[in-house]
């Protein structure tokens, strides 16, 4: 209340050219004062709350509060910070290529930061292996929360590939020889033909947006992303090399 008082002594309104500049300054230390005692105010309540609680109790709410925090923080990242962070690339680990445009980044951004050493080994893998020549074949990276599927191909017509989509995994998906498209489909564009069996559902739609692959991109799929794979980019099926790995998605 002292340094109030003293703050009110140097506060006058006669010289009008210091007037907005006082009262803006007055005005942001009333705001600060405010917030201190408020924080005060809840702090200590909660804490004394808290006492009252037995262990389990207090484990409880204290994790429920971690959780609530770490959802607000993921969903306050903004697509173009995410698409910032993704330039910036933090996350490749030594891998050249770079994601798809079409890449949902608040995704991307998210998932890492949630379990950034599993994308930190799935990176470093692709980076430290020959993926062209490398024999085909599955193996797991990270138990089956990372595995990846080296695999060749033959592209076909788009009426022979059907929509695909998951709920626990990301398919993270690399054409290191050939040209493979890719149609990309909105969920509420798509109707399911048959029931979700983990970890895969099939769908059907008219309305597909395709895209073709190149050896400087990669796709990344999210549950969201329902995606038809080893479409033909050409009149013909073509022979193509698919580096598939799936990442375990956190809810």
């Amino acid at each position: 209340m002292e340094e109030f008082s003293k703050k009110m002594e140097v506060f006058h309104f006669k010289d009008n050219r210091l007037c907005c500049e006082r009262w803006l300054s007055f005005s942001m230390y009333l705001c600060s004062e405010f917030s201190a005692f408020l924080r005060s105010f809840v702090h200590n309540k909660i804490t004394k709350s808290m006492k009252k609680l037995h262990f389990p109790v207090k484990a409880a709410i204290t994790l429920l509060l971690l959780i609530c925090g770490t959802t607000a923080y993921a969903q306050s990242v903004s697509k173009s910070k995410a698409a910032k962070w993704t330039k910036q690339r933090e996350w490749a680990n030594g891998f050249a290529p770079t994601p798809d445009k079409t890449t949902d980044y608040t995704e991307f951004y998210t998932q890492y930061h949630k379990n950034k050493e599993l994308w930190d080994k799935a990176f470093t893998w692709l980076a430290t292996h020959d993926l062209v020549n490398m024999p085909a074949g599955k193996q797991e990276i990270e138990g089956k929360r990372l595995t990846v599927s080296v695999e060749n191909g033959t592209t076909q017509e788009p009426s022979k590939r059907r929509i695909e989509a998951h709920r626990n995994y990301i398919d993270l998906q690399y054409v290191a020889r050939g040209t493979e498209r890719f149609g990309l489909i909105n969920p509420k564009d798509a109707t399911p033909i048959n029931e979700y069996k983990p970890d895969v559902q099939h769908f059907t739609s008219d309305k597909i947006k395709y895209v073709d692959s190149n050896p400087d991109i990669f796709f990344m799929f999210f549950p969201r992303n329902y995606h038809q794979a080893m479409v033909q980019a050409g009149a013909e099926g073509e022979q193509v090399r698919v580096i598939v790995l799936k990442i375990e998605y956190v809810q």
